[in-house]
């Protein structure tokens, strides 16, 4: 705002106005009730008023002395309003004082000074809504920041230097701060876990070797301008001249000491506002840290060996599971070897314990990187005895790979500088062929395993039960099976449905296992499919429903919940009545329910079909075509039916997003889910690459064990509890 010549409003007769208008008011202003009246009008025009007395003395040059007098006012809280009361209040204490052509001329003159106090108070406004502006793009910034760290804390949930390196790459590409690291107290170590920035500011900064100590805070340390600073600390010092400015330290909430450090160039960098939030941050990053701690160490316990670092038995069997269900769907076999030391007592007997120890640490290396991920899982599953799966290539029945393990395997070891030549004894079995669960594939390994060392060091015997032995085994499960339901064997696992846009467990499916009071927890692959040539599948799936319905409803969370339906099932048609019952006796929102069908399923079942889909919908109950992509549907029937969800099956997700075929498969699957309204699940996600992918085409939801493998209801339930970022 301009200042406005004083001269061309004020003519002579006004100034002898002003003049009798100052000395009425200075009289007033000895009134301590008149005092009293203005403070009670507005207390801070009351603190301007010596200012206000002085303008009407002098006008032309106290101007600005009111203005800067007014500016403050107004910055203090003073309301426009206040001062239209206060002025009112003025003239109505002076106008007794004047002439009634005295008062016309006063009138302008109070007019003059409303206009100028209006217009101080636009310009206050103004400059404090354009700093609003500038403060609410910085929070904005910082928001998103916070954003991009917490969906980094849900994706990155196995390491954590990765966790802290991608949070400095975020806080320095996307919130404009020219350094950022983190420090972390490592034992008596104080590590620099991460840093990004400016990338000659970086390297300078590595370039230092001294403790880090300064940055470890027992609270946030936030210094404006490091210029001004006294350098106590020779950090200080070389901050400054690595050309930074400000810089905010925020200690980490975790049991050892740790920091995460932000730095600028820019002085004053870091507002109030601004600081709570990336407080926020470093909490968020302390939570996504322990989680990773605590997630380790429970691992760790177990599912790992502590010698050699390999899973154990449990995990073994654990992911058995998981790749007979993979090789079930490809249509492959899977090996399953078990191999043990020969001789290996003697061994440790002769060369001691610790000598023992680095062989069978280097025979885990050697299987370690003889056997890739994809291919299958190695395991320690005893003291001396190791066992590794090996998905076997269509069509393959040489096993030449297996020569060449042994080869390397049986390769000299050296120990204390010495070459040891170790021998082993090998047993090997397949599925389908000699066993379809996890513990009865690994017990025929051992079984062969222990015919081999019968046999002689370094031998190898394959197990091949006789077909009349298998079908004595086969009629004696399914009498195990008829007995199993009444004698309260079945039970439930429960694998989570995440959905990735909003980093939510939003259901779950309810999967069919059977607690064999000798074996174990056995594979559906074992025992479904006799339950469903002996019928046994109708009884056993109406338990299903029920025990699902009912862990829905005492489960503390709300998720939908979904179980498979066979094709007997569907076409007896008697789970509708079950389904219905269920829904009443545990009052149970029909939404929250859904039963997974395949593709073979709509084929099977015949013309019936449609005439059961509209049942199901009357419940209010959603469908999903389970494993779709690999059976025949017509785009006709996936017209008619109620499917809401389609789930990629594994086999499409597996290659992801190296197999070009598949990923257009999946493109295809997307699109056309998109076109006919309907949403989509992945099937069997296990790396963070075929997420991206499937993040990246907008799939909603996923399930596989890159989150969960499917868990007892206790596990489940406490994976659902510390689940980031979950929304009750």
């Amino acid at each position: 705002m301009k200042n406005r010549p004083t001269k061309e409003f004020f003519s002579t007769e006004d100034k002898f106005l002003l003049e009798a208008l100052f000395k009425t008011l200075k009289k007033s202003a000895q009134n301590e009730n008149f005092k009293q009246d203005l403070r009670e009008k507005s207390s801070l025009f009351y603190q301007i008023f010596p200012q206000f007395l002085e303008y009407i003395r002098n006008p032309s040059k106290k101007l600005a002395s009111l203005k800067t007098a007014v500016r403050n006012f107004f910055s203090q809280g003073g309301s426009l309003k206040e001062v239209k009361e206060a002025l009112w209040f003025i003239w109505q204490e002076t106008e007794k004082e004047f002439s009634r052509k005295e008062l016309q001329a006063l009138t302008r003159i109070f007019f003059l000074f409303a206009l100028e106090f209006s217009e101080i108070y636009a310009e206050v406004q103004e400059k404090a809504f354009k700093e609003y502006l500038r403060e609410l793009k910085r929070l904005n910034r910082i928001y998103s920041l916070l954003r991009e760290i917490n969906l980094l804390i849900f994706e990155e949930r196995e390491e954590i230097k990765p966790l802290f390196q991608r949070a400095c790459e975020i806080l320095v590409r996307e919130g404009d701060f020219t350094l950022a690291w983190v420090i972390i107290k490592e034992g008596k170590k104080d590590s620099l876990v991460a840093i990004f920035g400016k990338s000659e500011i970086e390297k300078e900064f590595l370039s230092f070797k001294d403790t880090y100590s300064f940055f470890l805070p027992q609270e946030s340390i936030i210094l404006g301008n490091l210029k001004r600073q006294s350098p106590k600390e020779p950090w200080i010092e070389r901050l400054k001249n690595l050309g930074l400015s400000s810089l905010a330290v925020f200690p980490l909430e975790i049991e050892e000491k740790g920091s995460l450090c932000l730095a600028s160039q820019k002085a004053s960098f870091f507002t109030p506002s601004e600081i709570k939030l990336l407080e926020e941050i470093a909490r968020d990053l302390s939570l996504g840290y322990i989680y990773i701690q605590k997630s380790r160490r429970l691992e760790e316990a177990l599912f790992w060996d502590e010698l050699t670092g390999l899973p154990n038995r449990r995990y073994f069997l654990a992911s058995l599971e998981h790749e007979i269900s993979v090789a079930q769907k490809m249509g492959l076999n899977l090996a399953l070897i078990t191999l043990d030391i020969d001789r290996f007592s003697l061994f440790n007997q002769t060369e001691g314990h610790l000598a023992g120890d680095q062989v069978l640490k280097e025979v885990a290396s050697r299987l370690s990187q003889l056997i890739p991920s994809a291919k299958g899982t190695v395991a320690r599953i005893d003291p001396d005895s190791f066992a590794f799966s090996y998905l076997l290539e269509p069509g393959e029945r040489n096993f030449s790979w297996l020569k060449n393990f042994q080869k390397v395997l049986s390769s000299f070891i050296r120990v204390n500088k010495h070459p040891f030549k170790i021998s082993f004894s090998y047993g090997l079995s397949l599925f389908p062929q000699d066993a379809r669960s996890p513990k009865d594939l690994l017990a025929t390994s051992e079984l062969a395993l222990r015919k081999a060392q019968h046999t002689g060091p370094g031998s190898t015997i394959f197990y091949s039960p006789h077909l009349t032995q298998k079908t004595q085994e086969r009629f004696s499960l399914l009498a195990e099976l008829e007995k199993a339901l009444e004698r309260g064997e079945f039970c439930l696992y429960f694998q989570p449905r995440i959905n990735i846009s909003l980093s939510q467990i939003t259901g779950f499916e309810a999967l069919l296992r059977w607690e064999h009071p000798q074996k174990g927890i056995l594979s559906p692959g074992l025992f479904i499919p006799l339950l469903e040539e002996s019928g046994l599948i109708v009884e056993v799936g109406h338990w299903v429903i029920k025990e699902t319905l009912a862990f829905l409803r005492r489960f503390p969370y709300s998720l939908k919940g979904s179980f498979n339906l066979s094709v007997r099932q569907f076409k007896e048609g008697s789970f509708l009545g079950v389904l219905n019952k269920a829904l009443s006796e545990n009052q149970l929102d029909p939404q929250k329910v859904e039963i997974e069908i395949t593709e073979s399923l709509l084929l099977e079942a015949g013309p019936e079909a449609e005439e059961i889909f509209q049942e199901i919908e009357s419940l209010g109950v959603s469908v999903a075509l389970d494993d779709f992509g690999t059976g025949y549907s017509s785009f006709a029937y996936l017209k008619r039916i109620p499917a809401r969800v389609l789930k990629i099956d594994y086999s499409f997700v597996k290659e992801l997003p190296q197999s070009r075929e598949d990923s257009q498969v999946v493109m295809a699957i997307v699109s056309l889910s998109r076109s006919l309204g309907k949403s989509v699940v992945a099937e069997g996600v296990e790396r963070k690459e075929q997420l991206a992918f499937l993040q990246g085409l907008g799939v909603e939801e996923i399930q596989g064990y890159l989150y969960s493998p499917p868990l007892p209801e206790k596990d489940f339930l406490a994976f659902v509890e510390q689940f980031p970022n979950l929304h009750f």
